[in-house]
């Protein structure tokens, strides 16, 4: 497990063992409800990160092994698009001159039950941009109001422990607008078991792979090698990667010796982004990090722009007033 304290004043705690296994996630409901990380143990009773960044020294709440891309996915180039004919501007990120990941992920969310084995959080945008804006960067960042709730539950299946993260957002605007919702979840590259070391494999079957510029498509989405490396369990392509695919079938395999994640998405789920970078992390010189992404997604990278262009795959919703797009994932997690 990592070395972080568990069951901090900000973190929910939720833990299930059955049939001789134990699974823990922690959530943090201060920061955008993430999934701090979860936990499965195996036959020995040792802890196999699943969702986990697992980078040491790293802060897991300040760097949460998976959080909600609400109500955009991955990037809206520049942060402008048009909507019916009117120019939307966003914030840009800071980091780049684009609008990413959505405005949920570090405000506040607040807890409307919890069990030991499941939480349920909330989060509006009207009230957060006028409650906490000042330390998040500001009210919040798209001109419709819109809710969320987020449902966690730890499970037992047939196979072994799962689990399964709910997500609605809801319409609060008078008119009808664009909206996109994901999760990005963390991987270990590798885990480490029985005093050796085991890079994962993956399979996330898709139809094909957009040129893209910072994951922005640039063009249509085709079936090329790396479309195809992702049909079968294979260790990640090498080097830095960062592509966003179509045609997303909403199960993605992973696999390490004695442990294997299944995670299943809701059908909407048609977008998949996934991200394995070569960085400079703690204080090591550049080369893989040690985590790869799996994102599923209803919008593409840069999708409200594709919709105004015309272009297909671009996932967009169009929620009516008070209409609520409800979407789920479960991650089932087998160990030997």
């Amino acid at each position: 497990m990592s070395s972080t304290t568990i069951g901090g004043a900000d973190e929910i705690v939720l833990e299930l063992s059955h049939g001789g296994r134990s699974a823990r996630a922690r959530v943090d409901h201060t920061r955008g409800a993430a999934l701090i990380d979860l936990h499965v143990t195996d036959s020995s009773g040792q802890w196999r990160p699943i969702v986990a960044r697992d980078v040491p020294g790293e802060d897991a709440r300040a760097n949460p092994a998976c959080f909600f891309m609400v109500p955009w996915c991955n990037r809206v180039r520049d942060a402008v698009f048009v909507w019916q004919g009117r120019r939307i501007a966003l914030r840009p990120d800071g980091r780049e001159p684009h609008a990413m990941h959505g405005d949920v992920r570090k405000r506040a969310w607040s807890i409307v039950d919890r069990s030991p084995v499941s939480a349920r959080l909330a989060f509006e945008s009207a009230a957060s941009g006028a409650a906490s804006g000042a330390g998040l960067g500001g009210p919040v960042n798209f001109p419709w109001a819109f809710g969320c709730e987020a449902r966690y539950e730890l499970a037992a299946r047939a196979r072994g422990l799962a689990l399964r993260i709910e997500l609605n957002v809801t319409s609060r605007a008078d008119e009808a607008f664009p909206v996109g919702a994901g999760i990005h979840p963390y991987f270990p590259r590798v885990q480490r078991a029985g005093g050796g070391a085991c890079q994962v494999r993956l399979a996330a079957p898709v139809r094909g792979r957009f040129p893209s510029d910072r994951c922005m498509p640039t063009g249509p989405a085709r079936h090329d090698a790396l479309s195809r490396r992702l049909e079968r369990l294979m260790p990640p392509a090498p080097g830095p990667q960062m592509d966003s695919y179509a045609g997303y079938g909403g199960a993605c395999y992973l696999r390490w010796p004695g442990c294997t994640v299944t995670m299943t998405s809701s059908p909407e789920h048609g977008q998949m982004v996934y991200f394995g970078p070569h960085e400079a992390l703690a204080g090591k010189p550049a080369g893989p990090s040690p985590f790869i992404a799996v994102e599923p997604m209803t919008l593409a990278a840069d999708g409200f722009n594709m919709m105004a262009r015309g272009e297909a795959d671009h996932g967009v919703v169009v929620l009516a007033p008070g209409q609520t797009l409800r979407l789920w994932h479960e991650l089932l997690v087998e160990t030997a």
